[in-house]
């Protein structure tokens, strides 16, 4: 009997002195080394995942506090309060000072705290504290919306698909996805959100340029024709999208509507579009317009002097004109500079 009693006190001795030197340590501010004599032997219970959680919270280690939380958690929920106590600071922390670096442009700094931040915020659930729970897609989308800004679009992706995970088919998720899937050349992913995104706006602009590009990209040119057509319904003003457009239409063999989208994009902006002017003379000439094929291969040629297969259009198009003389000048230096 007197054997079994020492025994208990024995057991009950080493429960309580378990962690002391852990909480000496941590009493005296070190925690690297109460989270050291911790992890040597490894935390066995929820105090022990506890008390490293609180170590990991000092050290702004966020992403192992992440984890030693939910440690400590799934032995027991005795200590949930003092985990959702550190929880809450660290996430409204990293926050705030996520927000201010960006705003004092410190964008590698504002992406590695948001980063902390969202992997904290994944921890916190209903139970540890409803309020931060109901506004981590907003959080998400905040850090997503700065990724964005910053080009980031691997990061704003994984922000965007946790907050479509959490709304479900929602607009603005959807919109940002497919720009991130767009930038990173994920096309067939693009055109699934822009689908689902169109489902709900049918005429999202963004969506259906993004979807015209992707479907171009993906060398579809019919059905990129049709994406196009969708998008000029409703921005008929868009330059790049009458330039895509006329360059499908081409490739398609469609000479008068290709020229006509040709035409609008290059008479908005001339100086920059002069590499439109064969193509436009193409479309002139393969529908028998030689005059008006001739005058643009005379714009072209004032641009590119010494470029031969412009020379030879020009040559072309005079002997289709009935100019010979003209035309075999043209060919001649055609042939001298495409030796």
């Amino acid at each position: 009997m007197a054997f079994l009693l020492l025994a208990c006190v024995a057991l009950t001795t080493g429960c309580g002195v378990e962690y002391s030197n852990v909480k000496r340590h941590m009493k005296l501010g070190d925690y690297s080394a109460a989270r050291e004599t911790l992890t040597s032997s490894g935390p066995n219970d929820a105090e022990g995942w506890t008390l490293l959680t609180e170590c990991d919270y000092w050290l702004e280690d966020y992403p192992a506090l992440a984890d030693a939380s939910r440690a400590s958690l799934r032995f027991s929920s005795e200590y949930q309060p003092r985990i959702a106590y550190f929880l809450q600071r660290a996430y409204i922390e990293l926050l705030n000072n996520a927000i201010v670096a960006f705003e004092d442009d410190r964008e590698s700094d504002g992406k590695r705290l948001f980063s902390d931040a969202v992997t904290v915020g994944e921890a916190i659930d209903a139970s540890i504290s409803p309020s931060l729970s109901a506004i981590k897609d907003e959080v998400l989308v905040l850090a997503g919306s700065n990724y964005l800004r910053m080009r980031y679009y691997a990061d704003a992706r994984r922000c965007f698909e946790q907050v479509r995970a959490t709304r479900g088919e929602d607009p603005e998720a959807l919109e940002r996805l497919a720009f991130c899937d767009f930038q990173l050349q994920n096309y067939d992913s693009c055109l699934a959100d822009c689908e689902a995104l169109l489902d709900l706006q049918p005429e999202n602009a963004s969506a259906l340029v993004w979807q015209a590009q992707a479907t171009d990209i993906l060398h579809n040119p019919e059905l990129a024709a049709t994406a196009y057509r969708d998008a000029l319904e409703v921005d008929t003003n868009d330059v790049t999208l009458h330039r895509n457009m006329g360059i499908i239409l081409f490739q398609l063999e469609k000479w008068d509507p290709a020229r006509q989208h040709l035409e609008i994009a290059y008479h908005a902006n001339p100086d920059q579009s002069d590499d439109l002017l064969v193509l436009i003379g193409e479309c002139c000439f393969n529908a028998g317009e030689y005059m008006d094929a001739l005058d643009y291969f005379k714009t072209a040629n004032s641009v590119k002097p010494d470029d031969p297969d412009i020379l030879r259009y020009l040559g072309t198009c005079y002997w289709n004109l009935g100019h010979r003389q003209e035309a075999e000048a043209s060919w001649m230096q055609a042939n001298q500079l495409g030796k």
